[in-house]
């Protein structure tokens, strides 16, 4: 986050109590051990310039040295690992900052080194000018040109590479309008996502029952129509989760969240989220899950929503068919029983009650 630090947020409609400490300005990037999520490291153009919290972000320490100010930076998998990117050099360190090494192999200005979810000992950096994908299998030592994406259309802006998590070798690359393309052999060969025609962005999520790869968010084009889309099933079909209303001039970050199944993270103009509202996952019409119940249903003037913890929701939403919220509910609205739906016309209506570590979807009928 520029001049402010950043901040830790442990509830999405809860403003944090202070910025990151120790504060230093502006932080160029983090990331988080996908084995060991505890672990966490940052940079900064100021201070110490690397960080780390052994505590999901709680306390952050200064490394003993670095190599240079900003830059990105990656975390192995298991947390033992720290690969820095200042300037167009590589740097790894083994013990949380007090060494550096340079990686050979590789030199790029504004690289953005990406850990392997499963597989401590590699890292990758794509090259969005030459298209190449350079990876290490030696925990940062060395790198090597492992195979071609193919060269990004805007490879003067940021270009970030994501790795599928819990899919070992997995490493999906966003080419703006040259389309997305995705490697399962650790970056060799890679197969191209064909219904996606421009990809600026992209970052994976919780994924859907019954699936057996995590959901997939990209801010690109799918058949014509540019948004914010995800998929289920590894790019076969895809949903539009925005409307033309709702565009944002584009996103360059997207950060699913691995423990609420639809729920997408993104930056501008403040911190912005997405929660699923298809009807992937929405209850029948007779409803009673996660001690919530929903009556009458259907109903010909209102419907009521009890709720025996309601101090774990934190907002109500209504929707239509079509995605269009047409009731809200927050959180100082929300008590055990609340009374929703008189004003609406006739028609089939979603709910979905939000909490901080859950999303449900029911469907509701007004008569």
């Amino acid at each position: 986050m520029g001049d402010m630090d950043g901040f830790l947020f442990n509830k999405c409609h809860t403003y944090p109590s202070q910025l990151l400490q120790p504060t230093v300005g502006t932080n160029r990037s983090v990331a988080y051990a996908s084995a060991n999520v505890s672990k966490l490291v940052r940079t900064s153009d100021a201070g110490s310039h690397v960080y780390y919290s052994t505590n999901m972000g709680v306390n952050w320490t200064a490394s003993a040295t670095s190599k240079g100010s900003g830059g990105r930076v990656a975390l192995s998998a298991d947390g033992g690992t720290i690969l820095h990117c200042p300037n167009d050099t590589v740097y790894y360190s083994n013990d949380n900052g007090s060494t550096w090494t340079k990686s050979t192999g590789v030199n790029l200005w504004g690289a953005i080194p990406v850990a392997d979810p499963v597989n401590s000992n590699y890292f990758y950096i794509y090259n969005a000018s030459n298209g190449n994908m350079y990876a290490s299998s030696n925990k940062g030592v060395s790198f090597s040109v492992a195979g071609t994406p193919g060269s990004s259309s805007n490879p003067w802006t940021t270009n970030i590479c994501r790795a599928a998590p819990g899919n070992e070798g997995h490493i999906w690359v966003p080419r703006i309008a040259s389309g997305l393309k995705y490697s399962t052999n650790y970056g060799k060969t890679y197969s191209t996502v064909s219904n996606v025609t421009s990809c600026r962005a992209i970052g994976f999520g919780k994924a859907a029952t019954g699936s057996q790869y995590p959901t997939i968010f990209i801010w690109g084009t799918v058949k014509g129509v540019t948004g914010l889309f995800r998929t289920t099933d590894k790019g076969a079909n895809w949903l539009r989760l925005n409307d033309d209303a709702h565009q944002f001039g584009g996103f360059d970050l997207l950060v699913g969240d691995m423990n609420v199944f639809g729920r997408v993270y993104t930056a501008g103009g403040g911190i912005i989220y997405w929660d699923d509202q298809s009807s992937t996952g929405i209850s029948d019409i007779s409803v009673n899950s996660e001690k919530i119940d929903i009556y009458p249903n259907p109903s010909s003037s209102a419907f009521h929503i009890k709720m025996e913890n309601p101090n774990q929701v934190d907002r109500i939403v209504v929707c239509d068919l079509m995605g269009r919220q047409v009731e809200t509910l927050e959180k100082p609205q929300i008590k055990n029983e609340v009374t929703l739906g008189a004003s609406l016309n006739s028609n089939i209506y979603v709910v979905r009650v939000i909490g901080e570590s859950f999303s449900k979807s029911f469907k509701v009928i007004k008569k």
